[in-house]
């Protein structure tokens, strides 16, 4: 299952669900030009005047890239893909579970004048999350933080807890709840850490969009 979050301008988290029957657990993108590395577990695609910037949180990968020849490229079905040069990379978990999680980040924007933000991993009592900071001021200065509370069954979860940096006026996006389900959000502020309970609850001070 692929869970995918859009936060404005030019931030894309994708959540992927993965059931592994055999092997171990790997994704796979195409790119038009060469990944460049810029950190761990962090990548830069340049294509004329504009770049994608790319980063896997979680989980630990090992990554590799292989050019791709015109006409190398198939779909599931066996017809041919774009027939077009490409970059292929592919991202293997380096643990090998029957459930495993990915959460890639993919940033837009100008080739020159967009350094690669910052990232630190989240720990949430189900799931995963991140928060994101060294925005441009014309993007959003303030910090995100973006959990996916995925409870590895298939369904949205009743109630999730996690602790981050206090950042006053912080963007907080929570997915995988049950849709247009109160809840009861709660901060607890102690030595520059906030600590987030989010609860389901008739009479919650907050309320969850169609998609949970």
């Amino acid at each position: 299952v692929r869970n995918q979050l859009y936060v404005r301008p030019d931030l894309v988290f994708l959540y992927d669900q993965v059931s592994v029957k055999n092997g171990v657990p790997t994704e796979h993108f195409h790119f038009p030009n060469q990944p460049t590395a810029n950190g761990s577990n962090q990548w830069t695609v340049v294509n004329g005047s504009g770049q994608l910037q790319m980063a896997a949180i979680y989980p630990a990968v090992t990554a590799s890239v292989t050019a791709q020849a015109v006409n190398s490229l198939k779909y599931s079905d066996g017809s041919m893909g774009p027939q077009v040069s490409s970059y292929h990379m592919t991202m293997t978990a380096n643990t090998q579970n029957s459930y495993q999680s990915f959460l890639n980040i993919f940033r837009a924007g100008l080739s020159s004048g967009y350094a690669a933000p910052s990232y630190q991993t989240l720990s949430p009592s189900v799931g995963v999350g991140v928060r994101v900071t060294g925005m441009l001021s014309s993007e959003n200065a303030t910090p995100i933080v973006v959990i996916f509370a995925d409870n590895t069954q298939n369904s949205p979860s009743n109630s999730v807890q996690y602790s981050v940096v206090s950042s006053p006026g912080a963007y907080h996006y929570v997915a995988l709840l049950q849709p247009n389900t109160a809840y009861q959000v709660s901060e607890t502020v102690s030595n520059g850490q906030a600590s987030i309970v989010i609860t389901q609850s008739a009479s919650g001070n907050m309320k969850t969009d169609a998609a949970g």
